[in-house]
């Protein structure tokens, strides 16, 4: 009998180590799993484009590349079938790997399906961030993985500068017999603005639509398939505000109208005077306020903007998208060269996180600074790079969250906190800079 016992003992014993082993390895795979569950900006597989972005000298420097990080050890691939270009690449937590591409990686064309899609895979949730820089227009986005793309957006934009042929959105399949259709807002060759058209399109295909007339603005055109895909959008080069020098590229991966949101908590960005916003709506009679004051009401596919000079809130009774421009050089007072035209758009709250990698990407950017949104209660333990970020470089916008903006070198930095927080970083160079929220 006392045999018996010891054995029963020995069982349960036996029992209850390999249940707290599963729960220990379902507890790890589901803690490695978590960004990629639902809306999300972190993940194993993305698909990305870069868009036209003017050569002004062929022997110029220029970059094209996807920056990528994460929180583990991670390996992956980046695969563009239409190059037969493949780069295998890995990465240490909180690290940043680079891939770099020719200019023949940039869409340029215009209502042609093409095979310029970037097929991204990692083992384990990255961040990918694209650079696309030529020596004095640049400017960069955040990706986003498969799983955050949708079936519906409307484009966000700026309109063209004359000398080019600008404002433009790409389309990236996702799936194979993809139908999209588009209703631009600008007439471009064959394509009416207000008239709807169709494409059909496979997984990893491009299609993009230019403002070939360069004076228009894609702004508002309304994308809607049947399976997911990923949209660009952006303008080979624009003055923000229009007729104010100097131009830029500007460029950013849209998010759908699923995802958008009735609340944004706006900061300026460091060393402009002013700097200007877009609110765009996806539903008739969306009233948007800035600071509790009803500024506009607008119909799908309309926008509103605004010029931002000191933190502000933005918020509608219906979703709404909302884009932070830096302005041109010399719209800054007094004028100067440093920095130009950037799109971000502005982070939501389901990409709010407890900490970010990223790099400030490029030695011709010398003034590179991160702004931060962070819940009041986690403003005194804010990291940057290990070290603790001063509360006093912290200022409510409305009670519930505080902002500050900090400078950072270029390279590789991580910054973290207590509780989950917005970021958009950016830099400037020489009549140029870049721009992107953080991921």
């Amino acid at each position: 009998m006392k045999f018996l016992y010891r054995l029963k003992f020995v069982v349960v014993c036996l029992s209850v180590f390999l249940i707290i082993i599963s729960c220990s390895d379902m507890i790890n795979r589901y803690r490695l799993a978590e960004p990629d569950a639902g809306q999300a900006t972190r993940g194993k597989e993305f698909f990305v484009s870069f868009q036209e972005n003017p050569v002004m000298n062929t022997g110029n420097p220029y970059e094209i590349s996807l920056l990528i990080s994460g929180d583990y050890n991670t390996t992956g691939q980046v695969v563009v079938p239409g190059l037969s270009f493949t780069q295998a690449y890995s990465v240490s937590a909180h690290g940043v790997a680079r891939v770099t591409f020719g200019r023949t990686v940039r869409v340029a064309s215009s209502d042609v399906v093409e095979d310029l899609g970037i097929h991204v895979t990692a083992s384990q949730p990255v961040v990918v961030c694209g650079l696309n820089y030529e020596q004095g227009t640049s400017d960069s986005f955040l990706a986003l993985p498969v799983q955050s793309c949708g079936t519906e957006y409307y484009v966000m934009d700026y309109q063209s500068y004359i000398l080019m042929s600008g404002s433009s959105f790409t389309v990236v399949g996702l799936a194979d017999a993809t139908t999209v259709a588009i209703t631009p807002t600008v007439t471009s060759g064959s394509r009416t603005a207000g008239i709807a058209y169709s494409i059909s399109m496979n997984r990893g295909q491009t299609y993009r639509l230019c403002d070939l007339a360069a004076t228009g603005d894609m702004t508002g055109t309304h994308i809607v398939s049947d399976k997911p895909v990923a949209v660009f959008s952006g303008n080979t080069l624009a003055f923000v505000p229009a007729g104010t020098s100097y131009g830029d590229h500007l460029t950013e991966q849209l998010v759908p109208v699923a995802a958008w949101e009735t609340r944004y908590r706006l900061v300026p960005l460091m060393g402009r005077t002013a700097d200007t916003v877009r609110i765009l709506a996806a539903s008739d009679g969306t009233v948007v306020s800035w600071n509790g004051s009803p500024v506009a009401t607008l119909n799908a596919g309309q926008f509103y903007e605004g010029v931002l000079t000191a933190n502000a809130v933005v918020t509608a009774d219906h979703p709404v998208l909302a884009a932070h421009y830096a302005q041109g050089s010399q719209s800054v007072n007094p004028p100067t060269n440093t920095g130009d035209p950037f799109m971000a758009l502005v982070p939501m709250t389901w990409q709010f996180r407890t900490q970010y990698s990223f790099c400030a990407p490029h030695a011709d950017f010398p003034d590179n600074y991160v702004n931060l949104i962070v819940p009041a209660t986690a403003v005194s333990g804010m990291l940057l790079d290990g070290a603790a970020i001063s509360p006093s470089l912290f200022s409510s916008i409305d009670g519930d969250y505080y902002w500050a903006r900090v400078s950072v070198t270029e390279g590789n930095h991580l910054v973290s906190g207590p509780q989950k927080f917005g970021l958009i970083m950016y830099g400037y160079g020489y009549n140029d800079s870049y721009g992107n929220a953080g991921g």
